[in-house]
């Protein structure tokens, strides 16, 4: 049976519908959802009862060969000025499938070796909802 994996090359990060230049690599995001504890002195067979608490959309990391032209430097001027932008993700499968989010920067830096591309990152925290369509 053949696999429906796919490659990650052909997915786009977009910041106000913008693709940032040469991404390498995303991680997130990683939604997860606060726990409540509503145990009581009814609770069956004296276990622990939970029921979900706020969700939270987690965080972006970026990274991306580092060319220091406008839409990566969007990114460190958001971090700078405290902006709050939107965001998508395009998935490379069939209709394009796009999650989208806000999100504020958290962290921006680059990385230089002698012998090594010029890399850079960044950190997006999520604020809202996340739509995955």
């Amino acid at each position: 049976m053949a696999t429906a994996a796919k490659l990650g090359i052909g997915t786009l990060f977009k910041r106000a519908g913008t693709t940032i230049a040469e991404v390498t690599s995303i991680g997130g995001p990683n939604l997860t959802a606060d726990q409540v504890d509503v145990t009581n002195m009814d609770s069956p067979n004296q276990f622990r009862e939970f029921i979900y608490g706020l969700k939270d959309g987690g965080e972006i990391t970026l990274g991306f060969n580092f060319l220091n032209d406008a839409t990566q430097k969007s990114l460190a001027s958001d971090l700078q000025n405290r902006v709050t932008s939107a965001y998508s993700i395009v998935w490379p499968f069939a209709g394009n499938p796009t999650w989208t989010f806000s999100g504020i920067v958290t962290a921006f830096g680059v990385d230089t070796g002698a012998a090594d591309a010029i890399t850079g990152s960044a950190t997006i925290k999520l604020t809202g909802d996340v739509t995955l369509a």
